[in-house]
């Protein structure tokens, strides 16, 4: 009995794989073309009222002398993103040199020209990094973004701030984090 059940199982495997090796499919390949993947750029420049875009700006373009308590002085600088990935962008203050009293005395407002939005206001030395309200760099228009600087030195001081000076950067910061 063992030995029939063992000849119906071999005919049942032999049979089996007989047809699987006998039995075909349809296969076809096909492909996409040009599939490409490039990445864009972020290309900063600053600017200021007499150079133009590209030139950078000036050193000392916003430059006081003789200031007295209770001056004002207002300067213009524009920021734009001449590559083809839209940013957001940062700026901060910093101190390179100079005397701490008058960095520490002086207030400051930053205001976005194309909108008249306040980016800050208060003491220089607390600006820390802000951020423009809105993304630059348009791939197709690359608007400008302006800025009035306005620095003032308070009225409440008086002799402690003769013969004062420090000097600072603005630094422009553009990154696509966060950007859509």
């Amino acid at each position: 009995m063992w030995g029939i059940a063992k000849s119906v199982l071999t005919v049942l495997a032999v049979s089996a794989i007989a047809v699987g090796a006998t039995q075909a499919y349809f296969t076809d390949t096909d492909s996409v073309k040009g599939v490409t993947f490039g990445t864009g750029n972020v290309d900063l420049r600053a600017s200021d009222e007499v150079k133009g875009w590209g030139n950078g700006a000036s050193e000392y373009q916003i430059s006081a002398a003789n200031m007295k308590p209770g001056d004002t002085i207002t300067r213009m600088f524009g920021i734009r993103n001449f590559g083809t990935a839209p940013t957001k962008v940062s700026m901060q203050i910093v101190k390179t040199s100079g005397d701490d009293a008058l960095w520490n005395a002086l207030d400051a407002e930053i205001v976005k020209v194309e909108n008249y939005s306040t980016i800050y206001k208060g003491k220089l030395k607390d600006m820390g990094e802000v951020f423009s309200p809105e993304f630059l760099g348009d791939t197709v228009l690359r608007e400008m973004n302006r800025f009035t600087v306005k620095l003032t030195l308070p009225a409440s001081y008086g002799n402690e701030m003769q013969s004062k000076s420090a000097e600072f950067e603005f630094i422009a910061n553009a990154t696509t984090e966060g950007v859509k």
